[in-house]
């Protein structure tokens, strides 16, 4: 079976700070806001400030996810959530495709540590933990956060910090 590397190449991400309404930079997320988070240890090796300076390029990146986008207003940025099925259609059609191809597993191959990495690729499909993460009062990845979300949902965006893993 095929190994899945697009993890070994990109190893940081990051937490983006949201509200319902604008966040103050008083009140920006940081750093060491984590260092007693679950984040650290079973996701990631560290967290980092970003600079201010560096916040357009990331929230247009994270705009540029299908079903997503990012508005700057006069009040600051926000994220919107525009199609949530379309962000999912990409991860669905890849896992089902896993679970054809698992369709024929034998005992020997289930029993074994290859399938354990196939379930673990299955299951980051439908939830991966190494991916973006959105805080409004806790820590929740971006599948996770748009499960619970409705299309037309608008929220501002503060702080960024970025997490290695």
């Amino acid at each position: 079976m095929p190994v899945d590397t697009e993890r070994t190449i990109e190893m940081t991400e990051y937490i983006i700070q949201i509200g319902n309404k604008p966040i103050d930079k008083d009140d920006y997320i940081e750093e060491s806001g984590y260092y007693d988070s679950w984040l650290l240890g079973s996701v990631a090796d560290y967290v980092s400030d970003v600079p201010e300076e560096d916040y357009d390029e990331i929230i247009e990146a994270i705009g540029s996810r299908t079903g997503i986008e990012t508005v700057k207003t006069e009040d600051g940025w926000k994220i919107r959530i525009k199609d949530i099925k379309s962000y999912f259609s990409e991860k669905y059609r890849t896992f089902m495709a896993k679970c054809e191809e698992m369709k024929d597993l034998t005992l020997e191959q289930f029993a074994s540590y290859e399938f354990g990495y196939e379930a673990y690729s299955m299951y980051k499909f439908a939830n991966d933990k190494y991916d973006l993460y959105l805080d409004r009062d806790g820590l929740i990845n971006i599948d996770g956060f748009l499960r619970e979300a409705k299309d037309g949902d608008e929220y501002y965006i503060g702080g960024i910090v970025s997490y290695h893993c």
